[in-house]
């Protein structure tokens, strides 16, 4: 049956022979290092464009057939994308998961065009392959600063941060949480996720930086103003640019809510070898967001530091 998951497998395993690489298959000692127990072990996986759409602004969402990768992957964790055009390089492009279809095989990506690589991301078509590492990183709720499923939850994204926060949202909501949901862009064209938050959240917030919607400003102003009025919340999570995380994190941890943050930082080898997304802890020491995080208990970073 076309879009089945039969056929779908049936393309990958034709598209592997051309030379993109397995379907799935076990890392080398390279990718384990950035496997630590209790995680879904990450697998190299050939992958098949099956759309690219441009969304706003410097904004794509682009989705790719990945059978494996969407049955393993958890609500935060993201993948290291390889292009064909660029196989020869040694780095590879991290990107959010933002949605997985595991009855289809399909994950997507949104992404912003910033550089090379996802300019050429940007002007890929369907039927173009890749490859990519996935899932990695720590999920939403694996940090530990919370045990069991909250009654209450403030997921709080800024920009293509609401990626990772969605499907949290949705899967809280399932499981009886009363979730709000704060999302703030630069300007309202570049909202993310707004609808998938609105379809599950008992309230959705808006703040813009350029005031075209909602409140002026970060996403704190309205983060303040519900810590005013007393909402209190057993669980935060917050993603985003880091000067609207930390604006965001330190009020939550002084009201003692159990907050995460999914940390932004320029990755490289995105296995924890290179160091270059070293997030500091108050503790003195030092994080890798790749391996590590990306998510965090937000009481322990050294937001000042950053």
């Amino acid at each position: 049956m076309p879009g089945s998951l039969d056929g779908l497998r049936s393309q990958m395993t034709a598209f592997s022979d051309l030379g993109a690489g397995d379907l799935g298959t076990s890392m080398s000692d390279e990718y384990e290092c950035g496997w630590l127990p209790g995680r879904a072990r990450p697998v190299l996986e050939a992958c098949l464009v099956t759309a690219n759409t441009h969304l706003a602004g410097k904004n794509f969402m682009m989705t790719l057939a990945a059978p494996l990768t969407a049955q393993m992957a958890l609500p935060g964790q993201f993948v290291n994308l390889r292009l064909l055009q660029e196989r020869d390089s040694v780095l590879r492009v991290p990107i959010s998961i933002y949605q997985t279809h595991p009855e289809t095989g399909r994950i997507d990506l949104v992404y912003q065009v910033l550089g090379n690589s996802t300019n050429l991301m940007s002007r890929m078509e369907a039927g173009e392959g890749a490859d990519l590492v996935g899932p990695l990183g720590r999920a939403w709720t694996q940090s530990g600063v919370i045990a069991g499923v909250p009654k209450t939850a403030l997921l709080v994204g800024g920009g293509l941060g609401m990626a990772p926060l969605a499907t949290l949202a949705e899967v809280l909501a399932a499981a009886g949480t009363k979730v709000d949901v704060i999302v703030a862009a630069a300007t309202k064209k570049l909202l993310l996720a707004r609808r998938r938050a609105e379809a599950v959240a008992s309230q959705v917030l808006i703040a813009t930086d350029d005031g075209s919607e909602g409140d002026h400003g970060f996403a704190s102003v309205p983060l303040e103003r519900l810590l005013e009025k007393g909402r209190r919340y057993e669980y935060a999570a917050v993603c985003g640019p880091t000067p609207m995380m930390r604006a965001c994190a330190k009020p939550l941890v002084a009201a003692g809510i159990p907050t995460e943050v999914s940390m932004e930082r320029l990755m490289a080898c995105g296995v924890g070898a290179c160091l270059s997304c070293i997030v500091p802890q108050r503790s003195g020491e030092s994080l890798r967001a790749c391996v590590d995080g990306p998510v965090m208990d937000a009481s322990e970073v050294a937001w000042d530091e950053l």
